[in-house]
């Protein structure tokens, strides 16, 4: 999997967003990477008046100020900091996309056999809210739908998608389950 830093962290495929003096690309205040052997290890973005954007095939991660650990150009770790909010693709069938937001996230990523990256534990901290569906294992077209808001959300994933989701402290929310028919109880 291969994040594109949209503030122009350095990492391929790098498309800055906003404007700039030097035509419509924007410049993050400070950025910073680590390379060894022209492979990015690590870095950093934060901009004052721009967000940083971390945009993969399936997520789009922004905040104030992005960390992002990739030993040997592998992301493992993406830590975002101050408004910080993950976007997932939004699905054709569904009006709005699923989504997690706090003052700050931290994004674990791990591989399958077959060597492909995938989001596998999302938290946020701080003023947590999220909105997602959830579709049964039984099969069917309507998901269940959750909104929460707690001092940390912990979301886990396979490679197929949401697995659970864990709301710790001042929790509130409301969880929408659709009408079971007799066949499927």
């Amino acid at each position: 999997m291969l994040f594109e830093i949209r503030s122009c962290l350095g990492w391929r495929n790098c498309e800055p967003i906003g404007k700039h003096a030097c035509g419509n690309r924007a410049l993050p205040t400070g950025l910073n990477t680590t390379n060894v052997d022209d492979m990015v290890q690590g870095g950093f973005a934060w901009g004052s008046s721009i967000e940083t954007r971390a945009v993969s095939s399936t997520n789009t991660i922004t905040a104030d100020s992005l960390a992002i650990d990739s030993p040997n150009q592998k992301l493992e770790q993406l830590r975002a900091f101050g408004s910080a909010r993950a976007v997932s693709v939004q699905d054709s069938l569904d009006e709005d996309p699923d989504w997690i937001v706090g003052d700050s996230l931290i994004a674990n990523f791990s591989e399958t056999e077959w060597e492909q990256r995938y989001l596998d534990t999302l938290i946020a901290f701080g003023n947590a809210a999220a909105f997602y569906r959830m579709y049964s294992v039984a099969g069917g077209d309507v998901p269940d739908i959750n909104s929460s808001r707690g001092d940390m959300i912990r979301a886990v994933f396979t490679v197929v998608g949401l697995s659970k989701v864990d709301v710790r402290g001042n929790t509130d929310g409301v969880h929408l389950q659709r009408r079971r028919t007799r066949q499927q109880l």
